[in-house]
């Protein structure tokens, strides 16, 4: 049976085509079901066939830090955007502000960014389906899989990004790359960014996706400055990697003191300053040495210093240390080990004494610190050492009690390292002692001097108050000196242009002829004056001495009369011009609240005042 050709029947086209010519001819080679055969050939008008889908192609090109995707549909399509992408979110993403571009002709452009340190592929796709062209034919889609080469530098370097003195000899670096082969070189740079001086070019293989240097790929920058060193690393077209260190090559040191030179609770307080910050720095980096107890390691932030108190030992030889020390594996927070002095000893000699009244005697300069702790009323004697010739450098504690510490040496000695002493006796007449800011005396008993020469009060700094028991012949300073007799043994006592006084203790007599360049007299209790000679006592013109504390109305000696002072007349001048010196000579002045009888000098130039009325005994 023949196909009824009156019947329009479907001429589906071939896939793939676009073609714009386009005709259909039927010939005369055919016949109807009579037999009869066409006149002639009838063709069809001119159509388009149009069966050829857009077909996505992806393609890239690298593009600064990004990746520049393209994607040609090969003719205009429809609904196409940025969502209908798929992109490997592990290994990139599209770049900050980035949008889908163009379109023109179906072409658009993409900027992707890889992920940092990335490790893997990046894949970008579009499937089937999502758009149509013009006539309405859906797309085929594609997708673009590419290793990125990549280079990276292993942080933190040196574990800490910080390249000390030690590590500065040869410098830990390496890294890893992805998509470069085995054997690639590796170029890696260092350079000094603080100081634009120095730069290092060392060589590393790859191997593995790995790298690093070794055998004799150095970097050393140990002679380099300290400061900031900027590291990049390049191979085989890859992005060049790039990461800062610093370098840090000072040692630190430390700077131990104590308080020991002012404690007197039988506590010392070390103190430890550092020059810059240093690591988990603890108690236990430290080592005491013949400690008897210790309290916490503590910080103060103001002063950015460390602290610690401590106890000694009682009872140690002679010779023997105490002290605290740093240990040597401490490092600063950039791991340089600590440097210089890291100790601070002392030698140390403890007295305990049975009886709490402890007498010894020593050579002072010998130790740094001297303890009685008896509690008892102790004496100790500082003898020369003739061996040596340093200061006494000692710090001295005589503990509670009623304590006489006794100078028997020319060594130096500092009373601000004196601690709990009541009694200070001298009985070298050559010492050396230097006072503090409290108000201190010292007893001097060095009888008939060793040196036949006369007793320096200059030897005696910071010390303006003296009681002399026995002494041979003692000079005074320029500056104002206060000095108690406490008997009449000694020869000769000059106590210098200062503006002086003079005390007489109770029941003594003073022959004031042996004592020259006095202003002020106090006579205690029972004092007597022998005999005043005013050509001896004063030497500077309109001086003045005054005579104060005589109480006139006790009968001291109990021989029911007033006590008698005795003046050499020959230097009196006669006020009143009756021929005789006496009571009618003086007129009364007052001075600090005290009313005193006047007395002028021969001369008119130099003047006694006597506090009160006293009888005088003219010679």
């Amino acid at each position: 049976m023949q196909q009824d050709l009156s019947i329009p029947q479907p001429l589906p086209p071939t896939k793939g085509i676009d073609d714009t010519t386009n005709i259909i001819t039927l010939g005369r080679a055919w016949t109807d079901a009579a037999g009869n055969a066409p006149t002639a050939e009838v063709s069809t008008a001119n159509f388009i066939v149009h069966t050829k889908v857009p077909e996505l192609d992806i393609t890239s090109a690298n593009d600064g830090d990004n990746i520049k995707y393209t994607f040609d549909f090969g003719e205009n399509v429809t609904g196409f955007d940025i969502g209908d992408i798929d992109i490997s979110k592990d290994t990139a993403t599209v770049a900050d502000g980035a949008t889908l571009e163009g379109g023109k002709n179906g072409i658009y452009t993409l900027l992707v960014t890889p992920k940092p340190n990335i490790k893997g592929d990046i894949t970008v796709s579009v499937v089937n389906g999502l758009v149509t062209d013009d006539d309405g034919n859906f797309n085929i889609g594609d997708s673009l899989t590419q290793t990125i080469k990549t280079i990276n530098i292993d942080n933190p370097l040196e574990g800490d990004d910080i390249v000390n003195l030690e590590e500065s000899k040869d410098v830990v670096i390496s890294g890893t790359t992805t998509g470069i082969e085995n054997g690639q070189t590796v170029t890696v740079t260092l350079h000094d960014t603080a100081n634009h001086q120095n730069t290092l070019e060392v060589k590393a293989t790859v191997n593995n996706n790995t790298w690093s240097l070794i055998g004799t790929q150095i970097a050393d920058i140990s002679d380099w400055k300290n400061g900031d060193i900027t590291i990049t690393a390049e191979a085989d077209g890859a992005k060049q990697a790039s990461h800062t260190v610093t370098l840090d090559k000072t040692l630190p040191n430390v700077e131990i003191s104590s308080d020991i030179a002012t404690t007197t609770d039988g506590t010392i307080t070390y103190t430890f300053k550092f020059s810059e910050p240093m690591k988990d720095f603890g108690k236990d980096k430290l080592s005491l040495t013949n400690i008897e107890s210790s309290g916490d390691l503590t910080y103060d932030d103001q002063t950015k210093t460390y602290s610690i108190t401590v106890i000694p030992k009682d009872g140690l030889d002679n010779n023997n240390k105490f002290g605290v020390s740093i240990n040597d594996t401490t490092i600063d927070n950039s791991g340089n080990p600590i440097t210089g002095e890291t100790s601070l000893n002392y030698d140390y000699k403890v007295y305990t004494g049975t009886d709490n009244n402890d007498t010894s005697a020593l050579y002072a300069s010998t130790y740094d610190y001297i303890s009685l702790k008896g509690g008892g009323n102790d004496t100790l004697t500082l003898n020369n050492d003739y061996n040596s010739n340093t200061d006494v450098n000692a710090i001295i504690d005589l503990g509670a009690g009623t304590d006489t510490l006794i100078i028997n040496t020319t060594e130096k000695i500092d009373l601000s390292k004196i601690h709990n002493v009541e009694h200070i006796m001298v009985k070298e007449d050559d010492a050396q002692v230097i006072g503090t800011a409290t108000d201190e005396t010292i007893l001097l008993d060095v009888g008939t001097n060793h040196h036949n020469d006369p007793l320096q009060l200059s030897d005696y700094q910071n010390i303006e108050h003296f009681e002399v028991t026995s002494v041979d012949e003692m000079e005074g300073t320029s500056k104002a000196e206060e000095v108690t007799l406490k008997s009449n043994d000694f020869n000769s006592i000059d106590l210098g242009k200062g503006t002086d006084t003079l005390l007489i203790s109770d029941d003594t007599t003073i022959d004031l002829s042996k004592v020259s360049n006095i202003e002020n007299i106090t006579l205690n209790s029972g004092a007597k004056l022998d005999m005043i000679d005013i050509s001896t006592l004063i030497e500077n013109t309109n001086d003045t001495i005054i005579i104060t504390d005589f109480d006139h109305t006790k009968d001291t000696n109990n021989d029911n009369n007033k006590e008698t002072v005795s003046l050499n007349k020959n230097n009196f001048k006669d006020t009143n011009s009756d021929g005789i010196i006496d009571e009618k000579d003086a007129t009364t002045v007052t001075h600090d609240s005290h009313d005193y009888d006047h007395y002028t000098s021969s001369d008119g130039t130099h003047f006694i005042d006597i506090e009160h009325t006293l009888t005088l005994d003219w010679q």
